[in-house]
């Protein structure tokens, strides 16, 4: 009878314990949070992870605090992850591995998608002998660089100001100045008004 107990022990032992067996993990996972330059989250980015191992790119889109997530993913190398959001430049993150059983975490930074403007600045009837330009600047929107021009002022009030080289224009001549600004999703350009100086 004792005999009898130890074998039934021992099949159920086996027929309970033989799904784990079958349910030997086969894939992995990455993860990871998407943010800007200054740390801060980025919600509703799209990001889309491709390999050589993968039947097509699987899409996610980041939460509210800014997290994203691809289970069931073939283990190997070479994995892409890409990530897009209005307001930013897209951002790859190339050669990425995927290792059985695990998940791997990665944060992708995202920098402001900027504008680059020329300026044209030219001279009515009357000769320049220098020039102003005010820009003023949407909520959000930095200037990151000048050229052909110094850049005073702080916030969104800037003043451009002719450089020593290009302050004097000719009646009907014209100069040039440029800028990049950042443009956040949802800003416009910046706004110039024009004087001589």
């Amino acid at each position: 009878m004792q005999r009898c107990s130890i074998i039934v022990a021992v099949v159920a032992f086996l027929t309970v314990g033989a799904p784990a067996v079958a349910a030997a993990q086969t894939t992995g996972g990455i993860a990871g949070k998407v943010v800007d330059q200054t740390g801060g989250v980025l919600p509703g980015a799209t990001v889309t992870l491709t390999g050589p191992a993968m039947q097509g790119p699987q899409t996610a889109t980041t939460d509210a605090v800014g997290m994203f997530r691809f289970r069931n993913v073939p283990p190997g190398q070479g994995y892409k992850i890409a990530v897009k959001l209005g307001g930013f430049r897209a951002a790859t993150l190339e050669n990425q591995q995927v290792f059985l059983g695990q998940e791997g975490s990665v944060t992708i930074t995202l920098a402001t998608a900027g504008v680059t403007e020329d300026v044209t600045v030219t001279a009515g009837s009357s000769a320049l002998t220098g020039w102003v330009v005010t820009l003023a600047l949407p909520s959000g929107v930095t200037l990151s660089q000048a050229w052909n021009a110094t850049v005073t002022g702080s916030g969104s009030a800037l003043t451009a100001r002719n450089a020593a080289w290009n302050g004097s224009v000719a009646a009907g001549a014209r100069t040039t100045f440029g800028f990049i600004a950042s443009t956040p999703t949802g800003t416009g350009s910046p706004t110039l008004t024009c004087a001589a100086g």
